[in-house]
């Protein structure tokens, strides 16, 4: 029932756009984007801190001292950050608030201000990059990235595709994860997918003939851009970002 009454207010939309373009000077843009499709591919690097571990909380530490990780070793890494809670002048818990990246062995950790003698077990385990092994091609929409499966014990990683120009040009990390053993392949949503995910057809059910009929009697509109119109609409391939875009322009 709720599905019908969307696509009653959406087909009453595409009425009101296309009596607006029938009396106005504007033109509707092509429906469907054209040209090879090809799904990215790339690889999570493991090389960031997950979790650290207190097995000696140390002495004589005062609050608002810190702590620091030592230097990645591979060229261009970045120092993992956390920190830490005190209590009776010794540290309880570290807190790992960035995983950083570059670490090829588990960092040591340092106290920055009072205190002696911490002790701590560092587990790398988080993916600090994503490799592009294959950019992909015909990309619009961003898609999704799928780490596989939660490692036992651990936290799945998150992370966002930047898209530019058709393809992946890069990953941000949004989350590390914890508890990855060793680099592996990530799969990327095919261009495809993540249109339809992100933009998905819409039926106009009953009111199909009615709207092919309006758009037939306009006149502001091309016969060519008219065909691929009706097209899209016989066809079903009617995109919601594209009404929607249509109807912006009559605000």
């Amino acid at each position: 029932m709720i599905f019908n009454y969307i696509s009653l207010i959406l087909a009453i939309c595409i009425f009101i756009v296309m009596l607006y373009i029938c009396y106005s000077k504007n033109t509707i843009e092509r429906f469907e984007t054209e040209g090879e499709k090809v799904t990215a591919t790339g690889k999570a690097k493991i090389g960031g801190v997950s979790k650290v571990e207190v097995t000696n909380g140390g002495s004589g530490v005062e609050e608002g001292t810190t702590i620091e990780f030592s230097e990645p070793e591979e060229e261009g890494g970045v120092r993992a950050e956390g920190t830490s809670l005190i209590a009776d002048g010794k540290v309880t818990e570290i807190k790992v608030t960035k995983s950083g990246s570059g670490y090829t062995s588990a960092p040591k950790v340092n106290f920055k201000g009072a205190g002696t003698g911490l002790e701590t077990i560092v587990k790398l385990g988080a993916i600090s990059k994503i490799e592009m092994t294959n950019p992909g091609k015909g990309y619009v929409y961003v898609p999704t990235i799928d780490f596989g499966e939660t490692p036992l014990g651990g936290v799945k990683a998150e992370a966002t595709a930047i898209v530019k120009n058709g393809e992946i040009t890069s990953v941000t990390i949004d989350n590390g994860g914890e508890g990855y053993n060793s680099d592996f392949d990530v799969t990327f949503q095919s261009p495809q997918d993540a249109e339809d995910d992100t933009n998905p057809f819409l039926s106009l059910g009953d009111k199909k003939k009615e709207v092919l009929k309006l758009l037939e009697d306009c006149a502001k509109i091309t016969k060519d851009k008219k065909d691929k119109i009706k097209k899209s609409i016989e066809d079903d391939k009617l995109r919601k970002l594209e009404v929607e875009e249509l109807i912006s322009n009559i605000k």
